[in-house]
């Protein structure tokens, strides 16, 4: 039963609110401008070398934590960050794992880890250009084990514009998990790193944003 608790704590806490009775942002996806890949501003890179310089530091985001109690230690991870582009269209695909370590294996058994792997699919133009940075207090209640910072990425007004979709797996039992959320935070292990990232992020999404001349 333990596991069954477990198992259900972490799909729910690894992805966002639930989104269910909620429209498929998705499906309005072709409303909003799609700007050429390498449209730019009087000031800025392109959208094309934005994203390109944004997979290369989503790739270095991560973060863990770690608790401990009599029967179990516990600790987690988000990890393997990995971004896919189409124009102004991002996935992001992450791992998120829980190992449990047994401290009494006598009387409590070793427990498998449970590990998901989601998608996160978003429009940037659907999202606010104010794109912040705060430092991580905890993952899933768990003390970090190195300092983090998250860049959340906010939709504008009340959408839910982030599809999740995730599979968690543990002791050969898999569930599938399918989400709609109004954020997304990324977490960094560097305050510096996190900064620079909010700051491409807002000038993408100001780009995707910009509505196209029809001459």
């Amino acid at each position: 039963m333990r596991l069954v608790i477990i198992f259900a704590t972490v799909s729910i806490c690894l992805l966002p609110t639930s989104g269910r009775g909620q429209s498929n942002p998705a499906s309005n996806a072709t409303s909003r401008p799609e700007p050429a890949a390498n449209q730019q501003d009087s000031g800025g890179s392109s959208l094309s070398e934005t994203t390109s310089w944004l997979s290369e530091r989503i790739g270095e985001a991560r973060i863990s934590g770690s608790s401990s109690d009599a029967n179990y230690t516990s600790t987690s991870s988000m990890g393997s960050f990995r971004a896919e582009w189409d124009g102004c269209k991002l996935v992001l695909h992450y791992i998120h794992q829980v190992a449990f370590r047994s401290n009494d294996p006598t009387s409590h058994p070793n427990l498998p880890p449970n590990t998901c792997s989601t998608a996160a699919t978003v429009n940037l133009s659907f999202l606010s250009e104010t794109v912040g940075t705060s430092e991580a207090k905890d993952l899933m209640g768990m003390p970090l084990t190195t300092p983090a910072w998250n860049v959340t990425l906010t939709a504008r007004g009340n959408d839910r514009p982030f599809v999740w979709h995730g599979v968690c797996s543990s002791g050969g039992t898999e569930q599938t998990h399918d989400y709609s959320s109004p954020f997304l935070p990324i977490p960094f292990e560097s305050e510096e790193i996190a900064g620079r990232v909010a700051k491409a992020f807002s000038h993408a999404i100001h780009l995707c944003s910009q509505k196209k001349e029809p001459f």
